[in-house]
């Protein structure tokens, strides 16, 4: 396999990483989205956690392998779903009980996830 073989191979699996990605995170925003952490601390406490966990591992992937779906240089949001701003944002949307809409899917509202659910606080 010659070296544009090599870099097609390479750009289909990115891709196919990012639609991984993408789907779970989908997923998990309409799964948690009526999701409520009454007690302020834990909640803060746990989205902290989230996004110290997913948002710089993700702006990490786009800065490594940007150049691999963009080698023209047209930027992130020619092969981007999702911005890390916009991941951030949703991510910091969770365990409010409130349903926020997913930025570039107009599908959002058509889920049929579980009733709402309101998590244990401790007493």
């Amino acid at each position: 396999m010659g070296p544009a073989g090599g870099r097609g191979s390479a750009r289909e699996l990115v891709r196919q990483r990012l639609s991984r990605f993408n789907a779970a995170l989908e997923d998990s925003c309409a799964r948690q989205a009526h999701w409520i952490v009454a007690e302020d601390d834990l909640r803060e406490g746990t989205k902290r956690a989230v996004l110290d966990a997913v948002v710089p591992a993700y702006r990490t992937f786009i800065e490594f392998y940007g150049h691999v779906l963009d080698p023209q240089g047209a930027g992130p949001k020619s092969y981007l779903k999702y911005l890390p701003e916009e991941v951030e944002k949703m991510l910091k949307a969770l365990l409010m009980g409130s349903r926020t809409d997913l930025p570039h899917n107009s599908n959002s509202g058509n889920h049929s996830g579980p009733p709402s659910r309101r998590a244990p606080t401790a007493r």
